[in-house]
């Protein structure tokens, strides 16, 4: 997974492979970029490079806290 940034916004980023045009598959609000895996795999099989990727409001974009009372706010 690579941390990218769109302006301000972190997105984690995953290549799914491909070769051609690139295609970036972000999921909406109450769902994961596994919903994705399906239709990546048609862009592929059609000529086309898939990235799925989860934006600012997705635990795997957001950077990590320690844990414990200093990690709390």
């Amino acid at each position: 997974m690579r941390k990218l940034t769109a302006g301000d916004v972190p997105i984690a980023a995953e290549d799914l492979g491909g070769h051609g045009r690139d295609v970036l598959l972000l999921h909406g609000g109450g769902r994961t970029r596994r919903d994705w895996d399906v239709f990546a795999g048609l862009l592929i099989d059609n000529g086309f490079r898939s990235t799925r990727g989860s934006g600012a409001g997705s635990a795997v974009s957001r950077p990590r806290r320690p844990a414990g009372p200093s990690g709390m706010r």
